[in-house]
Formats: C-alpha cells, structure tokens, sequence
C-alpha cells in the first residue's frame, strides 16, 4: 500500500511496525512489485545484519571463530527461520544489534564508531515492535544515562535518533 502511495493510519489501518511497511514498500521500489521483492529484502537485510553483528562481535570479543559463529546463530535463529520479510525475524536481530551496540559503547565511551553504531541501532530499533523496542530502549537508555560517562552523549545521541526517525517518517508518508 505505501508502494501506491497510500498512507497508514490515514488510508488504511496498520497493526505492524514501521519497519515493515517500508521494507515491503522499498522491496518493491528497489526490486519490482513481486514475492520475490520480499524474499530479495530480506536477503538483504540479513547480509546487511550479519555483518554488522559480526563487526560488533568482534569487537566485544575479538576476531575469532565464537564471534563469527555468534554472528551466524543470531541469523539461524531468527532470519533464516522465517525466510522471508516479517516483524518478528526483523525485530529479533534489530534488538540484538542495538543490545550489542549499547555493551560496545558502554564499554568504550569514546569511541565514535561504537557512539554511530549505538545511534543508528537505536534508529533501527525505534521502527521495531513495540512491545520489544518498549522495553529495550529506555532499559538501555536508562543504562547510558546513568553513567556519567555517557550521560549527556546518551541525550544527544538518543535526541538525533527520535530526529532521524520522525524525518523517516515524514519522508514515508506516516
């Protein structure tokens, strides 16, 4: 529907989360309105996913086989059981690459790739369902605001990400 242009809420009804609506809606801008848009988006998402979670495994617990295997269980598990575009496979990885993102920067509060990575995981997060990015946000938020270390970062960061998802939003007709 968002392919034809109508707009969720406004011309139909829409119980998902953000995320899927718009990955169905770029499956078919990108690839051509068929199933196998879909099933090319999610291939995509879960290549794009890997490598970031391995990027972050690796950097939590260094380049070796547990870190690429983790990385791959995270997409048996959720991606490749689903094997094709839905919410719950999408919102899966998304968490564990926001949980993973937050652990790296908490860890590291000055780095800047570990302070991009927190940003966009939180962005990604924040188009996830609700009843998962309900409780993962402000817990993880609430972890980072506490540290001094990251308190005010945390704000500006978490500020940026709410930005960049109402631009999100806006630009997509929600």
């Amino acid at each position: 529907r968002l392919y034809q242009g109508q707009r969720p809420y406004v011309d139909f009804p829409c119980t998902v989360p953000v995320a899927f609506p718009l990955g169905a809606k770029f499956a078919f801008k990108w690839f051509g309105v068929s199933w196998r848009s879909i099933i090319e988006m999610t291939a995509l998402f879960a290549m794009l996913t890997l490598a970031w979670s391995l990027f972050l495994f690796a950097r939590l617990f260094g380049r070796n086989l547990p870190s690429l295997l983790w990385a791959f269980a995270v997409q048996v598990f959720s991606m490749i059981l689903a094997a094709f575009w839905w919410y719950s496979p999408i919102t899966a990885v998304s968490a564990v690459i926001y949980m993973l993102s937050a652990i790296w920067w908490r860890r590291e509060s000055e780095n800047r790739v570990a302070m991009i990575s927190y940003g966009a995981a939180l962005l990604l997060m924040a188009t996830m369902k609700v009843n998962d990015a309900g409780v993962m946000i402000p817990g993880f938020s609430l972890i980072l605001f506490l540290s001094p270390r990251h308190r005010w970062r945390a704000v500006g960061i978490s500020v940026g990400a709410f930005a960049a998802f109402l631009l999100l939003l806006t630009l997509n007709r929600f």
